[in-house]
This record gives C-alpha cells, structure tokens and sequence, in this order.
C-alpha cells in the first residue's frame, strides 16, 4: 500500500515540501514573486530527479492565469487616452523590431541545425506567448518538444533573473495602487473572483481570443473595474490566492524539464542558450530605447519588453508596483506573436522555396 501511494504521489509530495520550503526562504529575503520561482525551481528538481514530466492540472492553470490576469488589470484603470496614443508608436516599435529579430534568429538557428527544420527553429525562438506557441507546434509542422523546451527555457531564465537585473536598474515608476493582494480573506471577494475568472475564459476561448484564460478574465476585470470603481475590492485577491497562482504559474515552466526531452537535444542546448542570450540581449536595447522614449524607468522598460514569460512577468510586475505600460506592452506582444506564430514559417519556407528557385535558375544561366 506505502510503495504503491509512493510510486503514485510520490514526486508530487516531494514538489509539494520543496516549492514550500523554498518559498518561505524567498519570501524571508524578500525576493519579488518568490513563490513564482518557488513553483518553477521545485517543478523542474522534481521533473529532472523523477525523470518524468509535472504538469500542474489544466483547470489549475486556467485558474492561475485568470488571477495573474486580473491582479495585472489595476496598472491599466489609470491609462488616459493620451497614455495609450503615447504607449502605441512604443508598442509598434517594440513589438516589430522583436518579431524582426525572431524571424532573423530563427533562419540563423535553421542554418546552424538544419535537421530541425524552418517550422521549428522559427517558432522556438519567437519571443511571447510560450505556452501557447508550444501548443501551435505539432499543427504548424514543428518538432513540439524541441520548441517547448526552447520556449520554456527562455521563459525560466528571463523569469530566474528578473530580480538581479531589476536589482540593478533602479525601482519601478511610483504608482498608488488601487487593486492588489491583501491578507484578509474575503467570502464575497473570492466568490467575485471566481466567477469573473471563469466567466471571462469561456468567453474569451469561445470568441478564440489568444491565451483566453489569461486575457479574458483581464478583459471583463477592466471593464468592471472602470465601469464600477467601487467594485475593485470584490476583485482583489487575497496574498495566499496569488502566491498559489503564482505556484502554477512557475510549476506549468519548470515541470516541462523532463530527462528525456534534455538528453534528446542535448547537443543543441548550448547553441539554443547561444541564441536565448542574443534575444535577451537585444530586447534589453529595445527596453533601453522604449525607456527614453516613452519617459519611464528602464526598470518597466524592461518588464515590458522582455522576450516571453507574460504570465511571470506580470505577476513580477504586480510585486514591484510596476506601471501601466508593462501590461500594455506585454499584452499587445502576445496578441502579435501568436497571430503571427503561423504565418512565419510559412513566410520563411516561400522564400527558402524561392531562393531555391532562383539558385536553380541561376546554375542554369550559368551553364
């Protein structure tokens, strides 16, 4: 009976002891969405020592992104309609150069591991929307465990080092904050919360909005939110009720490292890290630009425009008061990249199909 429960449960009480005990030593040193890293630390140990995949249950994840989605609605209450003319030419800026270095990385990747193919080399790198892209894959002609793995891998690191590289650049614009997590529980609020989450995920999925567990609770909260500015404490989440979404969130990257996936592409590992760096770098030039010309701190430059990790980023967001333009950006992103995600490699393989055509032509002229 004990080896049997072990054998069943047994990664799953061991995840359980260690994202808790690491999240009480994040918390007691203060580390901002310590219970997000937390989640995805202890995951990915329990993954690798277990040599299985943890993936949190799907209902638990819609959940989590539902509470990450309306926690991030409090920054956009206080958008004007000059603030959204202002953040736009940013967006367009970001959004374009990103999708731009995705493509270019992606053919260079391509050249660099032939065997992987133009689908997924390009959909590996593109920067947003991670869960969704990897969902995209199998449809898209892609190999979905290499393109998983690569997303997931950028997604963890972007989010393991979000606080030292924060650390660095200074604090985030000072906000008021009118919708956050407090420590005191709520029947009303919580059963608020609840049916807004579940409310806005069936519409958003059944109109087939992007990452509709995320962006439709996101939707209905800010529209109740403007509509009712009083009801923004039905809507405000108790700490517990956001570090245990925060715990899926993390939980849903890092339980994706399993052995087997590591050890089938573990030659491309460095020449994926290699091209993870070069995306992280150039998206910190963009931030660098978008921080000078929209008037904000580098520190929410950066949150809004690094390369994938929405969920993680605006829970991090949230924890360090950051401004509106991070959830607009960040938002604007996923919605391009995923509408995009399938028209790219189809656009790359037009033109390998024509350089190909015209390669031909010319050894031909030749002759």
């Amino acid at each position: 009976m004990t080896t049997r429960f072990v054998a069943r449960y047994g990664r799953w009480v061991f995840a359980a002891a260690t994202v808790a005990a690491l999240g009480v030593v994040f918390t007691a040193v203060k580390l901002p969405a310590g219970w997000l890293i937390a989640g995805m630390v202890g995951a990915a140990v329990t993954a690798i020592l277990f040599r299985r995949q943890l993936n949190p249950p799907a209902k638990a994840m819609a959940a989590a992104q539902g509470v990450i989605g309306v926690v991030a609605v409090e920054p956009l209450t206080k958008l004007t309609g000059s603030d959204l003319m202002h953040f736009a030419g940013c967006a367009a800026f970001s959004i374009s150069i990103t999708l731009g270095l995705s493509v270019v990385f992606g053919i260079l990747l391509a050249r660099f591991a032939p065997y992987l193919g133009v689908a997924t080399a390009n959909l590996s790198l593109i920067a947003g929307g991670a869960s969704t892209i990897s969902s995209m894959a199998r449809e898209l002609g892609a190999d979905e465990r290499y393109v998983a793995l690569s997303q997931y891998l950028r997604l963890t690191i972007v989010v393991l080092t979000m606080p030292i590289v924060l650390s660095h650049l200074g604090d985030s614009d000072p906000t008021p904050r009118l919708v956050g997590a407090h420590d005191h529980w709520h029947v009303s609020g919580l059963l608020a919360l609840a049916a807004l989450v579940f409310a806005g995920g069936k519409l958003a999925k059944r109109v087939r909005m992007p990452a509709p567990y995320l962006l439709g609770p996101l939707v209905v909260a800010m529209v109740v939110a403007i509509a009712h500015p009083s009801l923004d404490l039905l809507m405000n989440p108790a700490t517990v009720v956001t570090n245990v979404a925060y715990v899926v969130i993390g939980w849903q990257a890092g339980g994706g490292f399993a052995v087997d996936v590591l050890r089938r592409f573990v030659k491309l590992i460095p020449l994926t890290l290699l091209f993870i760096a070069m995306t992280i770098a150039s998206c910190f030039l963009v931030a660098v630009a978008v921080s000078h010309w929209a008037g904000v701190s580098l520190a929410d430059a950066y949150l809004a425009t690094t390369p994938g990790g929405i969920y993680g980023v605006l829970a991090i967001a949230n924890e360090v008061h950051s401004g509106p333009i991070v959830v607009t950006l960040q938002v604007l992103r996923l919605v391009t990249m995923v509408l995009a995600a399938g028209m790219i490699p189809k656009i790359i393989g037009w033109l390998s199909r024509r350089q190909g055509v015209l390669t031909h032509r010319g050894h031909r002229t030749t002759r």
